[in-house]
């Protein structure tokens, strides 16, 4: 089952951080979920749907970066580096530009996107905290139709927390940026933010065709041991599942 791929990744990914000496807490779960076919008429105050491509005209001012950049692809630091008890942040205005990168300014989201893939069954998520991955057998970034499928571990043990810790916080209509290899850029707007069991994790958020549409996913709920070789390993409950419409 499609399904199973994810649930897959994220327990091999937490196998690997339950070994360390002191394993992550419980992750964060959503005060409230939601589900609408559409986004609310109105966006959020300080969200903004920049342009596809050329720069943003008025782009919503930042604090400058204090502290060296988890990430500096473009070569300006930008993305301030977290900790164990804060994830990495965007910093400075947000021009929402550079290749292959994820932005959601309401929750002061910037990571580079990794394409990734398989193996032994499992999607092989980016081990680098700041970082997420979209599934090479999903839907492109600058396709026109299918699922893009972006995931990120909510933390690490050793590293602190992730990118999309703050996922669960996400509120309807927010506004999420995309960019491709060129740059270009495509926004989308949340419709739904669900907490479901991994065994239950639907499978349409897998499908490469249909409706065009963006799916977020990271870990939350209690975080479980699994008793197995080598000491078993420790995986949580449930999965973060937003997704969002072309804006």
């Amino acid at each position: 089952m499609m399904g199973a791929v994810l649930v897959a990744a994220t327990a091999m990914m937490l196998m690997l951080s339950g070994l360390q000496s002191t394993p992550p807490a419980d992750a964060p779960v959503p005060s409230r979920t939601f589900t609408s076919t559409v986004p609310p008429e109105k966006l959020l105050p300080g969200d903004t749907i920049p342009p596809a491509t050329g720069d943003v005209v008025a782009p919503v001012g930042g604090d400058v970066p204090s502290t060296g950049p988890a990430d500096d692809r473009a070569g300006t630091p930008r993305i301030v580096a977290g900790g164990p008890d804060r994830p990495p942040r965007h910093a400075g205005p947000w021009t929402f530009d550079g290749p292959d990168r994820l932005f959601i300014r309401s929750l002061d989201v910037e990571a580079p996107i990794e394409d990734v893939g398989a193996e032994h069954g499992a999607m092989v998520i980016p081990d680098v905290i700041s970082r997420v991955g979209r599934w090479n057998g999903g839907a492109a970034l600058t396709g026109t139709a299918g699922t893009v499928l972006i995931a990120g571990h909510v933390n690490i043990a050793g590293q602190g927390l992730g990118a999309l810790y703050r996922l669960s916080e996400i509120q309807p209509g927010a506004v999420v940026v995309t960019t491709g290899d060129t740059g270009r850029r495509s926004s989308w707007r949340v419709t739904s933010l669900e907490s479901v069991n991994k065994r239950a994790l639907p499978d349409d958020i897998f499908d490469g065709a249909g409706p065009r549409r963006l799916v977020l996913v990271t870990c939350g709920g209690k975080l479980l041991h699994i008793d197995g070789p080598h000491g078993g390993y420790n995986t949580y409950e449930n999965n973060i599942v937003v997704r969002a419409v072309p804006a």
